[in-house]
């Protein structure tokens, strides 16, 4: 009898196993489609930004109409984008990764969050600045702010350093 019940409480560990293995490998997949769309998403507002960047004076000129309609479509107006739906993916994808930010460092500014979410997934200083329509060494000023306010050390990879610090929270600080 004991050896039965042994026999099915192993076999019923087995299968519990087998289903979290599953539900990982679904929810890897899900994460995996979300963060092609985003990517996706992204890379379109990445395009309409280099293309106003890269026009030259005089074509913007001639273009402006054109850059302006595009901007009305992707921005949904002239001047202003959007972040919502991109803070909603990261905190999906990388585990409320913006909500911790900004609970654990709550002096960073709106445009700091914005630029630490857009280097989270990748984009260099360049892409951060034609993103945000702003001079090219923007980003590199924001990432020098940030670590001022977060305590980060200039020469060491800044996406590392970010990411310890919101796992840990701040030394001294209730924040964990």
């Amino acid at each position: 009898m004991d050896k039965e019940a042994l026999r099915i409480a192993k076999q019923q560990i087995f299968q519990l196993k087998e289903m979290i293995a599953y539900k990982e490998k679904e929810e890897a997949g899900a994460n995996k489609k979300l963060r092609e769309a985003l990517y996706e998403q992204l890379d379109i507002i990445k395009k309409v930004s280099l293309l106003g960047g890269l026009l030259g004076d005089d074509t913007k000129l001639s273009g402006k109409a054109v850059l302006q309609k595009v901007n009305k479509i992707i921005y949904k107006s002239n001047e202003v984008f959007d972040w919502s739906p991109l803070f909603q993916s990261v905190n999906a994808l990388y585990g409320d990764y913006l909500t911790r930010l900004k609970d654990t460092f709550p002096t960073l500014t709106e445009d700091e969050v914005l630029v630490c979410c857009l280097v989270k997934i990748g984009f260099s200083n360049e892409e951060v600045s034609l993103l945000l329509r702003s001079g090219h060494n923007y980003a590199q000023k924001k990432k020098t702010s940030i670590r001022e306010k977060t305590g980060m050390k200039p020469q060491e990879h800044f996406v590392k350093q970010l990411d310890s610090l919101i796992k840990m929270g701040r030394v001294g600080d209730s924040i964990i």
